[in-house]
């Protein structure tokens, strides 16, 4: 049996209200695998992770605009950015399918032996990692990323532009 307490429920319950809100709000699933971080429900961390919703949160404080006295928050600048959801994960999920649910399982093994040292599960951890790192990314995800980087860095993006990638 597990206890949880009454705030992290409440809490809970609020984030899944808040991520089944922001699916109402789009106009297809294809809509969030990608998000730019000019999107209002980019904000949302069910949906784009605390990293990606903080960004979000960062760029959109980042265009108020400020009236310049003194104690008044200089402005700064949050380079443009897409995010890939929690959406685009679970197609991902679905792609390598039974593969990864085996993997899981082994993992789970590992973590939970009673006497697994920590190099152990370090090391099926890291190899969990590199597997997952390894698979193709699904086509869809592959094509909606693609558009959105032209349409967000233009037609050359690939070939003329470096990016930073962050991940969880």
């Amino acid at each position: 049996m597990c206890f949880v307490h009454e705030d992290v429920y409440e809490e809970q319950q609020e984030l899944k209200e808040e991520l089944e809100m922001v699916k109402q709000q789009q106009s297809s699933t294809k809509d969030l695998m990608i998000v730019s971080i000019e999107e209002d429900c980019a904000k949302s961390v069910p949906l784009t992770g605390g990293k990606g919703a903080s960004l979000a949160r960062l760029n959109h404080l980042s265009k108020i605009v400020m009236d310049g006295t003194e104690g008044s928050l200089e402005r700064w600048i949050v380079p443009p950015a897409l995010i890939l959801t929690t959406v685009a994960y679970r197609i991902q999920i679905d792609a390598i399918g039974a593969v990864f649910t085996r993997k899981i399982a082994e993992l789970k093994r590992q973590v939970y032996k009673s006497k697994a040292a920590t190099a152990e599960v370090e090391h099926v951890c890291n190899e969990m990692v590199e597997w997952f790192a390894a698979q193709p990314l699904d086509s869809s995800i592959r094509r909606e990323l693609s558009a959105r980087m032209e349409a967000e860095f233009g037609a050359d993006w690939s070939t003329t532009k470096r990016f930073a990638v962050r991940s969880s």
